[in-house]
């Protein structure tokens, strides 16, 4: 009974947070999911920031879903997009904007990905408009 008393909250949790481990790097399972011990060890796989560059030849400028102060016209436009970005998606959202805008913007929206037993950051390019041609292709 001493055991049952004083240890049952820990064992349970620590049963908890083992199969949740375990789950996710046997099965694949998003770290965020079943328990949410993710959120101390990678970005949420919604995660996303676009980075618009506009025809004036600027360096391109990040945004996140979450920045209230940006005051862009492109940001309001696809601000949407970065909670499912498609390419689809993102070619409709600009479709609002004025066709001078549209025609000299090009914006890529990226995942982030962190891979702790290595320490590298990386991103993965989900949709952009307008769309290249793949490196290799003529």
């Amino acid at each position: 009974m001493f055991f049952l008393r004083n240890y049952s909250v820990a064992t349970v949790m620590a049963l908890v947070a083992a199969t949740q481990l375990f789950v996710v790097q046997t099965q694949g399972l998003v770290s965020w999911r079943a328990g949410g011990f993710g959120m101390y060890a990678s970005f949420h796989p919604r995660h996303h920031e676009a980075w618009v560059t506009t025809g004036d030849g600027g360096e391109p400028v990040r945004y996140t879903k979450y920045d209230a102060a940006a005051d862009c016209e492109v940001y309001r436009a696809i601000r949407h997009c970065l909670t499912w970005p498609s390419n689809l998606r993102l070619d409709e959202a600009l479709l609002g904007l004025p066709e001078e805008l549209r025609q000299a913007t090009r914006v890529r929206i990226y995942r982030l990905n962190f891979d702790p037993s290595s320490g590298v950051l990386s991103r993965k390019l989900l949709a952009e408009s307008p769309r290249t041609a793949p490196s290799g292709a003529r």
